[in-house]
């Protein structure tokens, strides 16, 4: 099985876990999402990583990478787009999946995906309609 990056929210702010924004009880909840690699909490980053992005209106999968042998950073190429690096950033607590997907149960996230440049993924957006949204109960 390939591992994914996924797109996650806090579930409240009294609870640590994380969940997919879909599995949200309270539609009027609005907070920040990140991108999150999953695993044990000891977990090393793979090799690679799929990671889901919209390209116009087509859901599509890009292949994250290791970025020049660098252990925490990841490089995702697209034809026409451009080149993308995320650093894996380490948290200082590692949070859990809290939600109801099972093949998550047990996982917390270990590494926070960053991008290196933020600008260039403005520019994808506007200029290609290009941008990730991560793995989710609603696209996989």
């Amino acid at each position: 099985m390939t591992e994914e990056i996924h797109y996650l929210v806090r579930q409240s702010a009294a609870n640590d876990g994380l969940i997919y924004p879909s599995e949200l009880d309270q539609k009027e909840y609005y907070g920040f999402g990140s991108f999150y690699l999953m695993g044990a909490e000891d977990a090393d980053p793979a090799e690679e990583y799929t990671f889901r992005a919209v390209l116009g209106e087509e859901l599509i999968v890009t292949t994250a990478e290791r970025f020049r042998d660098e252990k925490y950073f990841f490089s995702v190429q697209m034809k026409k787009v451009g080149r993308f690096i995320f650093y894996a950033q380490a948290m200082p607590k590692k949070y859990p999946y809290s939600g109801q997907l099972s093949s998550l149960q047990g996982m917390y996230a270990f590494r926070r995906m960053r991008s290196w440049k933020p600008a260039a993924l403005d520019v994808a957006c506007r200029e290609h309609g290009f941008y990730f949204v991560g793995a989710s109960p609603m696209n996989t």
